[in-house]
């Protein structure tokens, strides 16, 4: 029975070790050769990947978010048995940014390929549909993302008030001045 709980403990203090606190935003698509209802997908699967991941948010102050496009690089129809079938070839690019100031932390691209009956939908479309938010490799992208994100933030030292104290506001609007040595994002 102490194994059991020390196994169960051992398993709950690894999933909390892992977790991190930044979580991301989805940046609108923007791409004018996409349809309306093509960007409307392709947000929805990057908003279900980063919630499968947990680290989607709806923060409006949240600084962090992922920039998604997808081109179509290639796409031919062909016989194949009794249909006519289309082999749409394309590549996906996710980009983390911030939101604030435009910065980009992190960014990957993945290929992708779908066939599909001819003439079902755009070949764009036929992309977006294709994407698995299951592919581990979304995991790995959103693991590496929140690691490039809090390296970039460790060593950054945040502007500090010439007097070195801070004016902080309590309800009764008096000012009470805070010393400090550092301030560290995390």
């Amino acid at each position: 029975m102490k194994k059991i709980y020390f196994s169960a403990i051992l398993m709950m203090a690894i999933a909390l070790q892992g977790l991190s606190q930044v979580q991301f935003s989805v940046i609108a698509n923007t791409q004018q050769e996409l349809s309306a209802e093509a960007r409307n997908q392709l947000d929805i699967k990057l908003a279900q990947i980063l919630s499968r991941c947990s680290a989607s948010t709806a923060n409006a102050d949240n600084p962090f978010g992922i920039e998604s496009t997808i081109v179509v690089t290639e796409s031919e129809t062909a016989m194949m048995r009794t249909q006519v079938m289309t082999v749409t070839k394309g590549q996906l690019t996710l980009i983390v940014k911030n939101l604030k100031d435009g910065s980009q932390y992190y960014g990957n691209s993945y290929p992708l390929k779908v066939t599909e009956k001819a003439g079902k939908n755009s070949a764009a479309e036929g992309l977006i549909k294709g994407i698995r938010i299951d592919n581990p490799s979304f995991v790995r992208f959103v693991r590496v993302a929140r690691e490039k994100v809090e390296n970039f933030y460790k060593g950054k030292e945040l502007p500090v008030p010439a007097a070195d104290t801070v004016a902080v506001a309590v309800p009764d609007s008096t000012a009470l001045p805070i010393k400090f040595d550092s301030i560290s994002v995390q």
